[in-house]
């Protein structure tokens, strides 16, 4: 009877062990298979990834459903143990719209704009000053912006000299002809009646008016001044009964035909302007577009404004661009070859500029970027991508709090 309950307790004993051995095997097995699956486990918002739960339901910030935070994904042991990389399922990429694009070399052309007003050409201004002393008695052009020509009259002026040096001229007149129907040396006579002549036509007197002094012999107390240029008037200084000296001046004209305009460039585009380029402007007078070229870049900066002024010189045939007017100005500079990704790639924070390129179908890694100038909706890339990486355009703010979700860290820790 003993023999047969030993054998009986042995046997037992072995089964149990037996069971043992399967159900650590079948556990092994299965904490095997978990290091290769990962289990669906966590819900989180797509628009809202700080937003975690164990159960479905819906964001408590803007009502969407929550979907799996981790799915299966077959990945190779290098991504893995990879920090920098995020894997996003296409579901997800889809319902956050991340989307993506090649980088690619191309030529940007930077448009500068500014503003700027029209003033006259200093280079055109010139002075009508009287060559005599006296006092006005009658004006013929009494605004400033009227037009004047070479030989139009600008005043009548009262002038005891004047009256005076007309006497002597022609006092040297009659002995100039005295002395040459007495057939003697006219070389003296002829010097003053030269001389005085001159004088004559210093003082401001034109050919036919000492013509006329020469017919009529009469000399004159007021004489009409004759303008020795044409142009526009742009300063008026002298009202009638005004006294005048020579050397004083009585209009400032200018000649409108070609204008200026003042541009002030802001200080962060000063290197991509230089003497020569085109600028074009338009303004809400006419639709039509007007044309100029750079000819003066101050060498001053407004500390201000934090401005440089341009000079541009314009044709202005018809005078359409006034003295005063405002046009907005556009300058088009062509800048060199370089990588070129859309603006939207591009995450700036604590003073790095992050893009997230596209490593392997759903996987994604962020990477610090260089970055040059901003064109409409591009910008170039300096360093730190090479071409034809993929880059993401739109969903960048997912894939970094995507980050933070699947490996604790971000780009802001890069």
């Amino acid at each position: 009877m003993k023999k047969i309950f030993s054998k009986t307790y042995i046997f037992i004993f072995a089964i149990f062990i037996a069971s043992y051995n399967f159900s650590c095997k079948n556990n092994n097995d299965h904490q095997n298979h978990a290091e290769t699956k990962t289990k669906k486990e966590i819900y989180t918002c797509p628009m809202h990834p700080t937003v975690v739960s164990e159960n479905m339901g819906v964001c408590p910030v803007c009502n969407m459903d929550l979907v799996k935070k981790v799915e299966e994904v077959e990945i190779s042991e290098d991504t893995k143990t990879s920090l920098e990389n995020v894997i996003i399922s296409p579901s997800k990429q889809v319902l956050a719209n991340v989307s993506t694009i090649a980088a690619t070399k191309m030529k940007l052309q930077k448009e500068i704009l500014s503003f700027g007003k029209i003033e006259v050409a200093t280079t055109t201004l010139k002075k009508i000053t009287s060559r005599f002393s006296g006092r006005i008695e009658n004006l013929y052009s009494h605004f400033e912006g009227e037009k004047i020509n070479h030989g139009t009259p600008i005043a009548d002026i009262f002038s005891l000299e004047m009256f005076a040096l007309q006497k002597d001229f022609l006092i040297a007149l009659n002995s100039f002809k005295e002395t040459k129907n007495m057939e003697t040396d006219l070389s003296n006579s002829q010097k003053i009646y030269e001389m005085l002549k001159e004088k004559l036509l210093f003082s401001g007197l034109t050919e036919n008016q000492i013509s006329n002094l020469e017919n009529s012999k009469t000399p004159k107390e007021i004489i009409t001044f004759y303008s020795p240029i044409s142009g526009t008037i742009t300063k008026k200084n002298v009202e009638v009964q005004s006294y005048v000296n020579s050397g004083t001046e009585i209009f400032e004209v200018a000649n409108l035909s070609n204008v200026w305009l003042n541009l002030n460039i802001f200080a962060n585009d000063i290197s991509h302007i230089k003497i020569g380029q085109i600028v074009e402007t338009t303004s809400e007078i006419y639709t039509e577009k007007f044309t100029g070229k750079i000819v003066f870049i101050s060498p001053i900066i407004d500390e201000n404004s934090n401005t440089l002024n341009a000079r541009v010189e314009f044709k202005n045939p018809n005078e359409k661009l006034k003295i005063g007017m405002f046009l907005n100005c556009k300058i088009k500079v062509d800048l060199k070859e370089t990588l070129v990704i859309p603006f939207s790639s591009v995450i700036s924070t604590g003073g790095k500029n992050i893009v997230w390129v596209e490593k392997e179908k759903g996987i994604f890694t962020s990477k610090i970027v260089e970055v040059g100038e901003k064109v409409g909706e591009h910008i170039q890339i300096l360093n730190g991508i090479e071409e034809n990486e993929t880059v993401v355009i739109s969903g960048g703010y997912l894939l970094d709090s995507e980050s933070q979700l699947q490996t604790g860290s971000s780009h802001k820790n890069h």
